[in-house]
């Protein structure tokens, strides 16, 4: 996948620099843990990724090109608040259930989500949701 992003850029236009580098050869290693992962017997899904960086570096750019490249069925890219919207309205469906958070979670993720502004580690922002979940 590292050579996607190097292809990519050289399509637009562009060469990476080292810190867009950097960054694309660890979304290279998580695209790779995301689509070599058996669904059932895995064990835990693979930490996400955060990238961050000053305005105009190629955040929103490394990403677009990490997502096309993923070949999984089931993707979405959105940004954070969008997806907290989402999740509320979702979760309120289920809030009389045992695991609503949960419900909520799955019934919104793909095999991966991914965005602008959105942390990529889900399982960070899942705990903090429980956590959440069970203090209402």
């Amino acid at each position: 996948m590292l050579d996607t992003f190097e292809q990519a850029a050289g399509e637009a236009g562009f060469a990476l620099d080292d810190a867009q580098r950097a960054a694309a050869a660890r979304l290279a290693r998580l695209g790779a843990e995301l689509t070599g992962r058996r669904r059932f017997f895995a064990g835990p899904p693979p930490c996400g990724l955060y990238v961050w960086g000053p305005v105009g570096r190629g955040k929103s750019w490394l990403t677009e090109v990490f997502y096309e490249a993923l070949p999984l069925p089931r993707k979405r890219r959105v940004h954070f608040h969008e997806f907290f919207r989402e999740f509320h309205a979702v979760y309120a469906r289920h809030r009389r259930e045992r695991d609503a958070c949960d419900l909520a979670v799955a019934e919104l993720l793909g095999d991966a989500l991914g965005g602008d502004s959105l942390p990529l580690d889900i399982n960070r922002t899942l705990s903090r949701l429980r956590l959440l979940d069970r203090s209402s």
